[in-house]
């Protein structure tokens, strides 16, 4: 038996945790002095009610080694034969996978695989996914990581979004593209670089930006037999569903995960983030 534990970076819905058994581990979001752990104690609604209704920043604190240590101890304590399979958020954007790491360490006796998805939310609910649905399936974890490691490298991911300032306040982005972003009042296309977030290209519209993101996906992977494809997004819901819509009926994906940016990777990136990404099993029919 495989446990899959995953982070809030992955941003999965509810009903997939519950259906394929993912387990949750939140990092925390904080408003002053109010601090919550996110998907638990503040709903996407309630967060995006007060980012929309406050002047704070929102701060994002990653899951701790203690929480990582408190899982894998009831872990084994229910399923005492399991391995556990942790895949987290890149180790370039967050501490996540050196918590993670720090807490397996105290573990001799346990089986525990720490995976670095080099991304972080749609692409990483992706893997997290797929690791699910081959652990209802196979007994080994060596299996499965060499799987998403094949995913993690074909990947191709990338975000829309309406500012730099978020990325920027927490240092996720270079001081200068951001600047460059504000006097040129262009609409950012960002992608994941090894596990970094990086600016691919810029458009003078936030509608020429995401015509760019459509046409590309549609001309690299149109007719791809078994492509998986991620949709998130961050308060802008239906510019997201009529794009998930188009691409269902355009590229027939065989995985269509459609999904809403939590409080912390929207503490990242900011709200109207959409983010879309996509990965195909080339060459093995």
């Amino acid at each position: 038996m495989i446990k899959i534990v995953t982070d809030t970076g992955a941003c999965l819905p509810q009903d997939i945790l519950q259906q394929h058994k993912i387990t949750l581990v939140p990092g925390r979001v904080s408003f002053g002095d109010e601090i919550f752990l996110d998907h638990y104690e503040i709903s996407n609604a309630e967060f995006y009610h007060r980012l929309g209704s406050t002047r704070e920043t929102p701060e994002f604190s990653e899951p701790t080694p203690e929480q990582f240590r408190t899982l894998y101890s009831k872990t084994r304590s229910a399923f005492p034969d399991a391995a556990i399979l942790s895949i987290h958020t890149s180790g370039r954007i967050t501490e996540t996978i050196t918590a993670a790491n720090e807490a397996a360490g105290i573990f001799s006796d346990l089986d525990i695989n720490i995976f670095d998805t080099l991304s972080i939310g749609v692409g990483q609910g992706l893997m997290a996914l797929e690791a699910a649905r081959m652990a209802e399936k196979t007994d080994s974890a060596r299996t499965i990581t060499d799987h998403l490691t094949t995913m993690r490298n074909a990947m191709q991911q990338y975000f829309i979004v309406d500012t730099l300032d978020y990325l920027a306040h927490t240092g996720r982005i270079g001081s200068m593209g951001h600047l460059f972003s504000r006097i040129l009042d262009v609409k950012p296309v960002l992608t994941l670089q090894k596990g970094r977030i990086i600016p691919f290209r810029q458009h003078r519209t936030r509608a020429q930006a995401l015509e760019a993101l459509r046409d590309m996906i549609l001309r690299l992977e149109r007719g791809t037999r078994k492509l998986q494809l991620g949709i998130m997004h961050a308060a802008c819901e239906a510019e997201a569903q009529q794009l998930a819509n188009e691409l269902q009926y355009k590229l027939n994906p065989e995985v269509l995960l459609f999904t809403e940016i939590g409080a912390g990777v929207a503490s990242l990136m900011g709200p109207g983030t959409l983010g879309i990404c996509w990965w195909s099993p080339r060459g093995t029919g």
